[in-house]
């Protein structure tokens, strides 16, 4: 007595091809016959068919064979043509955009505008001859029942990073010149951990060595993605200044893949990254080859995914990182070639102009490594990966009697949450800093913060002084020499039993300071703006700044980064606000956002006056 009687319900085919490649059996495959027009085996189904996702790689949409083979549907069928030619490469990333530009306009040079474009490279009627083309949106939804209909009513508009940048008052115009004596550009692309947020992708970093290729350091899930739109794709981010190639550029130049260990967030992104850079070299003359230095399991887990997928395993040169690692820590050289990797050790150094590659084991997961590279010019460049603070990345910093000149140092959680940091054995904002003046770094970079914090990193001298690590003792103040007599301390990560439900308790979005701005304003600038005595004191030399996605600093960049902090505060303090407005106004009722907006604006004419 409740339902009705049946009927034939509506179909939708989704249509998934990658290439022109596929097109002939694609066309040809019999299951398709039923729904095509002039056919003898036509049958009900062809009537009921109402919409076809055309999911194309690039060049399938304008191939003869396949538009003449899509033109066979029924007339009344609607095309939706998600293909590159079609669909403008908007950023659906709105919040981090929004973020990116106010930084942008702080510092043009530092935070590289994302490539999008919200213009496609052709007019739909190319594909086809019919009324019923669409070309898909973010958030476009399709009802099949009761009655099919397109439904755009959550589809917003998305800016493009110049028009965000417009809505942005105070901006700071480019220098000219911005790569003039940069030797050293450190980007990182994902500055958080273990997850993507809205505002920050997991780890990944890039290195462009000038006048010999390029460096990844860590490959997270999306790095690709995120490349593409720092450097541009398919043409080149004229945003970016710092890195002057396209995506395909950096690629058929890249030669060297660093993963510091076999965490997802660290070296999910890199089977894409291997397939698309097998793709982009496979036809240049030479073909050249890939250094990837890892985990030896990585290189077990990238045999078995090539069963899968192309990855070009027969042009990478692998070199596991225990076997050039650290490990004589009173040598002044200390490291340790195995003869089976001297050859391709040797040609890593020579292809990136390196005097030396060193490895060491670092306290986090089994078989994590922190990296060193020294290049020819003068520079050197040290990357923790994720640790605790331990003494072999201190000794590591020191080796070859050169001190970093950047230190690139994971800084997961706020020190208020040291306990949490002991137990993930990662480290807190006071120990990066204290692991960069025990090794004499000139600048360091933090970056791999917790995804439920916002803020800048904040530290302090009490934290900073309080950090032991074995064979150094206090490292903040530790002996030059490497071999310091102190009794070893053992890392309390080895030590602290703590419970699993004390872990990430509460691991919401940190926004403590949102309503204490003037606050947080004196504590930044405590340690920014116009560091105290003390705390100066201690820091000596030492330059900081905190990295963000798609950014990109040169030494000169950190030494200004302190300059720049009010600013930057400022613009995260604003980001806040605007995160838990938009977010209240999801989940509020109507009636009561009414109210709370009556009650904000009389409290605002109550502070004004």
């Amino acid at each position: 007595q409740c339902v009705g009687p049946a009927r034939p319900s509506s179909l939708v085919i989704i249509i998934d091809c990658p290439s022109p490649a596929y097109i002939d059996s694609l066309t040809t495959a019999h299951q398709f016959v039923p729904f095509l027009e002039g056919t003898k085996t036509a049958g009900p189904q062809k009537d009921q068919l109402m919409m076809i996702v055309h999911s194309l790689g690039p060049g399938v949409a304008q191939d003869a064979r396949y538009k003449k083979w899509a033109a066979r549907f029924p007339a009344h069928v609607r095309h939706m043509v998600s293909a590159p030619e079609y669909v403008p490469d908007n950023n659906p990333f709105q919040r981090h955009l929004r973020i990116h530009a106010a930084m942008h306009a702080i510092s043009p040079h530092t935070y590289i505008l994302p490539q999008a474009t919200d213009k496609a490279e052709l007019p739909l009627h190319t594909f086809l001859d019919s009324k019923n083309l669409v070309a898909p949106k973010s958030m476009m939804m399709y009802d099949i029942e009761p009655e099919p209909k397109l439904d755009e009513s959550m589809v917003t508009q998305l800016l493009t990073a110049e028009q965000m940048l417009a809505k942005v008052d105070d901006v700071t115009p480019p220098s000219p010149h911005p790569n003039d004596g940069d030797d050293l550009v450190v980007c990182p692309i994902g500055t958080g951990s273990s997850v993507p947020s809205t505002y920050r992708n997991v780890s990944s970093n890039i290195v462009s060595v000038k006048g010999f290729g390029g460096i990844v350091l860590d490959c997270g899930e999306s790095t690709v993605s995120q490349l593409k739109r720092f450097l541009g794709f398919p043409r080149r981010n004229h945003a970016n200044t710092r890195i002057q190639q396209s995506y395909t550029e950096f690629l058929k130049t890249l030669k060297l893949l660093y993963v510091s260990h076999m965490h997802a967030d660290h070296h999910l992104g890199a089977i894409q990254l291997l397939h698309e850079w097998n793709q982009a070299t496979q036809m240049m003359d030479p073909k050249p080859r890939l250094s990837v230095l890892a985990p030896a399991r990585f290189w077990a887990w990238l045999e078995d995914f090539s069963g899968v997928q192309d990855l070009g395993l027969d042009r990478l040169d692998f070199i596991s990182c225990s076997d050039i690692r650290l490990i004589d820590p009173t040598a002044k050289i200390p490291i340790k070639e195995n003869q089976k990797y001297r050859t391709a050790v040797t040609k890593l150094k020579s292809d990136l102009g390196l005097v030396d590659i060193l490895t060491c084991g670092v306290i986090h997961c089994p078989w994590a490594y922190g990296l060193s590279l020294t290049h020819y010019t003068g520079w050197k460049l040290v990357y923790s990966g994720d640790t605790r603070p331990c003494a072999n990345l201190v000794t590591l910093g020191r080796a070859g009697d050169k001190p970093p000149t950047v230190l690139l140092h994971e800084a997961t959680l706020p020190d208020y949450l040291h306990v949490d940091a002991v137990a993930k054995r990662h480290s807190t904002v006071s120990e990066a800093v204290a692991m960069a003046l025990g090794m004499g770094a000139e600048n360091l970079l933090l970056t791999h913060f917790s995804q439920r914090c916002l803020d800048l990193p904040r530290w302090t001298t009490a934290n900073i002084e309080a950090v032991k690590v074995a064979r150094y003792g206090y490292v903040a103040s530790a002996s030059t020499s490497v071999g310091s007599s102190v009794d070893d301390v053992e890392d309390s990560a080895t030590e602290l039993d703590v419970d699993d439900d004390d872990i990430d308790a509460g691991a919401g979005v940190d926004f403590g300071h949102v309503n204490d701005l003037e606050t947080y304003g004196q504590d930044v600038a405590e340690q920014t703006d116009a560091p105290n005595a003390a705390l100066n004191a201690v820091l000596g030399d030492l330059k900081i700044a905190s990295a963000f996605d798609m950014s990109a600093y040169a030494p000169r960049d950190i030494k200004k980064y302190r300059y720049n902090t009010h600013r930057l505060k400022q613009v995260l303090h604003d980001e806040m606000k605007l995160f838990i407005a938009e977010e209240s106004a999801d989940t509020v009722e109507p009636s009561q956002l009414k109210k709370g907006k009556q009650k904000a604006k009389a409290k605002k004419g109550k502070d004004s006056a």
